[in-house]
């Protein structure tokens, strides 16, 4: 797998690091290659950067308890389903490094916290941003 002109010595570096971090030890190859090229595109290829950038996502995932997130569980879905939060997909917007800006909209109206939980709406905001760093 490799992204935009990301290098494989790269990649292989961001995943060398990571591997060494507390908990990442035992990370598939699949998902290390897919990590290295989401945190260093992230990052415009600076890998201290990118790995910094993993390991804050790691901790804040850890500290909510969002390591896992599933679609179909009621409370995630009901947020799925609000439209509170939208990502664009990429309108051809480029900057410096010819990468597509994307865009996402957090419509506030539409969040009503007596009717969710706050995790509840953690998890449905960062799985639509997984989903979009993914394409």
């Amino acid at each position: 797998m490799t992204g935009d002109d990301l290098t494989s010595s790269e990649i292989q570096e961001f995943i060398s690091r990571v591997k060494i971090l507390p908990g990442c030890t035992d990370i598939s190859k699949d998902e290390a290659e897919k990590a290295a090229v989401l945190f260093l595109r992230a990052r415009k290829h600076d890998i201290n950067r990118a790995v910094e950038l993993y390991k804050a996502n790691k901790r804040m995932r850890y500290t909510e308890n969002v390591d896992t997130i599933d679609p179909l569980d009621e409370g995630v879905r009901k947020e799925l389903l609000s439209g509170k939060f939208t990502v664009l997909p990429s309108a051809g917007t480029v900057d410096d490094d010819n990468q597509a800006a994307t865009v996402a909209i957090f419509t506030a109206n539409r969040h009503w916290p007596p009717l969710t939980t706050h995790r509840d709406t953690l998890k449905g905001v960062l799985y639509q941003l997984d989903i979009a760093m993914m394409e």
